[in-house]
């Protein structure tokens, strides 16, 4: 016999229904709106916010599609052009010739203008890249607007990469991947899921970006600082191992050289002083410390004590034409340089320095501050696109995020000679 309910009982169900229906009420009315026009007026943290609130917007496909469509980065989003941070195969650029080179260009065929109130088609009639019944049409619009403040001012100029007229620059990529069909909805990805998901897409490029550093090393200048800059999330400087290696050889260069210039020196101070009792004049004084000095140094001798007040890139110069630069640092990564000392020297001339400092180590570590797993840096011959002097080598740097996006950028370098 079901027991009679008490009058606080009955109560407390007439209030939890009316206001289940007050709750459902107000979501339609919501939702009314924003379809109607009113989503048109929000900036990106705005609906954010407002789609965080909400299962029933979170995961509505229109709701979704407009949120994206009304911000700069949705616009470009399954249109494969410049501006589009989900194209990871970077088809169309591999269909440009160098003369269409997008290394400095924007895209200018897609262009978001406030409450237009265009749809981008693409996402809308797509049903493959994102599903938005697990939320990932929010989840694709909370990236961005978390890549809008963290990674874009990287990518909004060009840097100088090399003493040779050569400029690099980033792209945002923001991948929704494939879950496996038995993982749950709401489970945290780990490296695994990551794996599986990009060797699905390219053979191999999942077994790459998961691998250790002892069994996957893609050798390139920007390799050669981005494995030795040490991050940690809890700090906002980082350091380059291999910069600060770069600076110690020439700081103690530069000391082993004066040491030697000041015992030069003394014998000559002793020196002189014997060819003045001889009775020299100026000029066979001179003859005799020129022969001096050729005598203790030889031609090639290393260091060179005329070097130790040369510029830091004469001094680098010398110590890799000598092989005298510690590898320790990057040993895996100069084992297989094909010049290597040649490949150091350039990899490290001021220039080179001066971008991982401005460029490398604030993005590594804002990379860092942004997913949830850091993988390692690939490269694939297809990412490579144009000819000759408009060559755009590009290398993906990117992490996962704990909801199963790829998050990173394309560090692209134009080769002009």
């Amino acid at each position: 016999m079901t027991r009679a309910r008490t009058r606080a009982e009955t109560k407390r169900r007439r209030s939890s229904s009316v206001g289940d229906a007050t709750s459902a009420e107000y979501t339609e009315q919501l939702y009314s709106a924003l379809t109607a026009g009113a989503l048109w007026f929000l900036g990106v943290k705005d609906m954010v916010q407002l789609l965080g609130t909400c299962r029933t917007l979170r995961f509505d496909k229109s709701v979704g599609v407009m949120a994206l469509s009304n911000c700069s980065v949705g616009v470009h989003l399954l249109h494969g052009c410049n501006g589009d941070w989900m194209d990871l195969s970077l088809q169309k650029q591999q269909e440009s010739t160098a003369e269409e080179s997008i290394f400095w260009s924007e895209c200018q065929e897609h262009i978001h203008v406030a409450r237009k109130k265009e749809l981008n088609r693409r996402l809308m009639e797509d049903n493959k890249s994102l599903d938005y019944s697990r939320g990932q049409g929010a989840q694709m619009l909370s990236l961005i607007g978390k890549m809008e403040t963290r990674l874009k001012p990287f990518c909004s100029r060009a840097y100088v990469a090399t003493p040779f007229g050569e400029f690099c620059r980033a792209r945002p990529v923001i991948v929704p991947l494939a879950a496996r069909l038995d993982k749950e909805p709401n489970t945290v990805w780990t490296m695994e899921d990551a794996r599986n998901a990009l060797n699905s897409m390219w053979d191999r490029l999942g077994d790459d970006f998961t691998a250790p550093n002892t069994a996957y090393v893609h050798v390139s200048e920007l390799g050669m600082h981005w494995e030795n800059i040490a991050v940690a999330k809890s700090e906002t400087k980082s350091k380059c191992n291999f910069c600060d290696a770069a600076k110690k050889a020439v700081r103690e260069y530069r000391k082993e050289a004066k040491t030697l210039m000041d015992e030069f020196s003394r014998v000559l101070k002793s020196k002189q002083v014997e060819w003045r009792a001889e009775g020299l004049d100026d000029d066979e004084m001179h003859e005799r410390r020129s022969l001096l000095k050729a005598d203790l140094f030889l031609e090639d001798s290393y260091p060179d004590p005329n070097a130790a007040e040369s510029t830091a890139d004469d001094i680098l110069a010398h110590i890799c034409e000598h092989d005298k630069f510690p590898v320790v640092p990057f040993e895996g990564m100069a084992s297989g340089l094909e010049r290597k000392n040649d490949d150091i020297f350039n990899a490290l001339a001021l220039e080179c320095q001066d971008l991982c400092d401005s460029f490398y180590q604030p993005l590594k570590h804002k990379l860092a501050t942004s997913v949830a797993l850091c993988g390692q840096r690939v490269h694939r011959p297809w990412m490579d696109t144009g000819e000759d002097v408009g060559i755009i080598r590009r290398e993906l740097i990117a992490g996962l995020s704990s909801n199963g996006f790829l998050v990173g950028v394309y560090v692209m370098k134009a080769v002009e000679g």
